[in-house]
């Protein structure tokens, strides 16, 4: 990554307007990966129970998060051709991040936040080329910490957007589908999820060094 790179701070309403473009040029695969991971969390909380009633849905979800984010990358013309699959990598650096963010949830919300802004483009770094787990993590925390404010921004009002969201479904299927609440709290949760990956996707292609080519991908 370049100086520039590293330097460059984004804002709220930049990432949120590059997010809905990324969105809505992935929108099928978005919509199957949300009907998808909603379904395995509904069925697997019927079934299953405990620690158990969690993994169909966690393994289902790097699983999607991994093709996702390797599309999407493709579709902008971010990826280097011939770059290596990088899944079991990507795996593992799903449970290093994921561990840091958990403990900086667990001394407070706004900490865990933090951290997981500063990785917001590790996944994006490894599965671009050949760094390992550590190298992309230390990319993505160097070149977010300008942005990092602005991208825990753009997490709360995914966040509180998919509450507002939540509570109208909730009350529409309490009139019309009563026992449905499951089934929207999952979907809720599974859009914040799948919206947090593409947010990282979003930071990376505007902090990339050859991002400024896709305004031709997205005219």
């Amino acid at each position: 990554m370049s100086d520039a790179a590293a330097d460059r701070a984004l804002g709220v309403g930049e990432i949120l307007a590059r997010l809905g473009e990324i969105m809505l040029a992935n929108a099928a695969l978005v919509a199957a990966c949300l009907v998808v991971l909603t379904a395995i969390g509904v069925a697997a909380g019927q079934l299953l129970f405990g620690i158990a009633a969690a993994i169909p849905g966690s393994v289902g979800g790097v699983i999607a998060h991994y093709y996702l984010l390797v599309r999407a990358l493709d579709r902008l013309g971010l990826r280097k051709a011939g770059a290596p699959n990088r899944f079991w990598d990507f795996w593992g650096l799903l449970i290093l991040s994921g561990i840091g963010v958990a403990l900086g949830l667990a001394v407070f919300i706004v900490p865990g936040l933090y951290i997981s802004a500063r990785w917001a483009v590790a996944g994006a770094v490894l599965v671009n080329g050949d760094r390992q787990v550590g190298d992309a993590l230390d990319t993505s925390w160097t070149i977010c910490r300008p942005s990092a404010w602005a991208i825990v921004g753009t997490s709360l009002v995914i966040i509180v957007s998919a509450g507002l969201i939540g509570l109208v479904l909730e009350a529409v299927s309490g009139i019309w589908l009563p026992g449905l609440t499951r089934a929207i709290f999952q979907l809720c949760a599974e859009g914040v999820t799948i919206a947090f990956w593409l947010v990282g996707i979003a930071v990376y292609s505007l902090l990339c060094p050859g991002s400024s080519h896709l305004e031709k991908v997205f005219a």
